[in-house]
């Protein structure tokens, strides 16, 4: 079986959906290693969620520690994943509103898509089983009525790829805190919404912040993260 944890980084130029697949059998070992990386690496103990706004922002845990430090922080945790077996995948596209999340239904089947086709692909007759693990979104629980209808977009979203995997879970909503593979695809979201953006629109671009996210995305994370543009 694999589990596709799904995250989203939005603003009012881009949308971008990621979704980080890992293999069941390597579950444990990835959380071992990377929260011993983060511990050594980062500080970060295992009680300390790692979100790609307050790494780059300096909020929160890092509210204390300087941009070059961040900096370096970031460059890091890239350079860690392309060493992992989890499968990365970006879906993303512009927009011309803030919080339009109309774009994420636009997105999410080709996260989906794409990660039914690798557990496919990569799984024998009777492991092709995938789980669907979206992350909780508070600002989107305004009323149950709200709430009930965004659950049943992702149902009816699943539902069409049904008959690809013997077993296909609608999912569940689950809290970011709780998961490093939910963290693992804020950051990546994140951090691609922020190449996007302070490569297309920035007139003055900071150099360091653009060379260190070409770095992450044109060379530590190039092949490993599977790319979907959507008009």
């Amino acid at each position: 079986m694999r589990i596709l944890y799904i995250d989203e980084s939005h603003s009012k130029s881009f949308y971008v959906l990621s979704g980080a697949l890992i293999n069941d059998t390597g579950f444990e070992k990835f959380y071992v290693d990377f929260n011993n990386f983060l511990d050594k690496e980062l500080g970060l103990n295992v009680e300390t969620e790692l979100k790609g706004d307050e790494l780059w922002n300096g909020r929160g845990y890092w509210g204390k520690i300087k941009m070059e430090d961040r900096a370096n922080f970031v460059e890091k945790i890239a350079q860690y994943l392309k060493t992992t077996k989890l499968k990365l995948i970006v879906a993303f596209t512009n927009t011309s509103k803030a919080n339009d999340h109309e774009k994420y239904f636009k997105l999410l089947p080709k996260i989906i898509e794409e990660g039914v086709k690798i557990t496919s692909r990569e799984s024998g007759s009777t492991k092709k089983h995938l789980m669907v693990i979206f992350d909780e979104r508070a600002d989107l629980r305004k009323d149950y009525e709200v709430y009930n209808a965004i659950a049943q977009k992702k149902v009816d979203i699943v539902k069409n790829f049904k008959g690809t995997c013997k077993i296909f879970d609608y999912g569940y909503e689950g809290i970011s805190k709780f998961s490093r593979v939910l963290q693992v695809a804020d950051f990546v979201a994140y951090f691609y919404r922020a190449y996007l953006e302070i490569k297309v629109f920035s007139e003055s671009p900071d150099t360091r912040k653009l060379d260190l996210l070409k770095r992450i995305f044109e060379n530590y994370l190039k092949g490993k993260v599977i790319l979907k543009k959507v008009k």
